[in-house]
């Protein structure tokens, strides 16, 4: 839930090691088979009312572009009459099924935000796999919210995502991570959060809870409740940045100093990237929890 919702904090900011940051996050959820993280749809749910909200937008927007492409196509001056401009195509969740340019210009049509959720993991690893669709290069920049350039070969046209918003929520087998990650060298393995699911091997009782509201609905009710805090944020006339106290600060540079010198020493260099890139993940869960608070406190 966090995760999926770090996607939709519009105006929110802080500055880390002296660079400006977002909220966005990735997770990969592994289990072996039947483990339970299927449920993991259900948190798709908390963000899905903006997802259609773009989506509504754009298919109007697409029709009065048809409506207009039309009236160009029949006039017979058509130098008098500028030949209409192809709308964006809004959304939230960008599918991972995709070609590299694909992936990259939707994400440029929605400003550099979303979130690529995959139930399963070999979704994404197929793309990668295939002769047009390994945008990992771009995926491991969008962390750091690094600019992503690549080229439209349809206009011949050069473009530039300036600091893209993208978060990620995965899940799939302990054998799908090895063949989305090959190895830790990988750029992708410390930019994840891994979050493992024990196997239960006794029958569980599916009637249980069976007679309160299911949690489709009780998902969606959030949903609903977040999306208008989603919109106050939204029309927000200026960003708000997060800060640490001074003394959450000294805390956090303390803890991260001491795991930084600890797995030094037991594993070696290797495990830098990881725990230095695990302080920046820890500083953005605390952004997203305090910006959960503001729902009950108010903005």
């Amino acid at each position: 839930s966090i995760v999926t919702l770090s996607s939709a904090l519009p105006n929110i900011y802080s500055i880390y090691d002296q660079r400006k940051i977002y909220p966005n996050l990735y997770l990969f959820v592994t289990a072996q088979a039947s483990s339970g993280k299927g449920r993991l749809n259900l948190c798709r749910l908390l963000a899905e009312p903006i997802h259609k909200e773009l989506r509504n937008k754009s298919e109007e927007e697409q029709m009065h572009y048809k409506q207009e492409l039309g009236v160009y196509s029949n006039s017979k001056s058509k130098a008098d009459i500028p030949k209409p401009q192809q709308p964006p195509m809004k959304m939230l969740f960008i599918p991972a099924n995709n070609s590299s340019t694909g992936m990259f210009q939707i994400l440029n049509d929605n400003n550099g935000q979303g979130i690529i959720f995959e139930t399963e993991g070999d979704t994404m690893t197929q793309s990668f796999q295939s002769d047009y669709g390994n945008y990992s290069d771009g995926f491991r920049k969008a962390f750091h919210h690094e600019s992503i350039s690549y080229n439209r070969r349809k206009d011949r046209e050069y473009v530039e995502i300036e600091s893209p918003r993208l978060s990620a929520v995965l899940s799939g087998t302990p054998a799908q991570i090895y063949r989305l990650i090959p190895n830790v060298e990988d750029g992708l393995f410390s930019r994840f959060i891994f979050y493992c699911l024990n196997s239960n091997t006794e029958w569980k009782n599916v009637f249980e809870g069976n007679d309160n509201v299911a949690l489709d609905q009780r998902f969606t009710d959030l949903g609903n409740e977040f999306f208008k805090f989603y919109k106050k944020l939204e029309n927000e006339h200026q960003e708000m940045q997060f800060k640490f106290t001074e003394d959450q600060q000294e805390q956090f540079n303390f803890y991260f100093s001491q795991q930084n010198t600890r797995f030094l020493y037991l594993n070696g260099i290797e495990y830098l990237a990881s725990i230095r890139r695990l302080g920046l993940i820890a500083f953005r869960i605390a952004m997203i929890l305090s910006v959960f608070r503001m729902m009950e406190t108010g903005i």
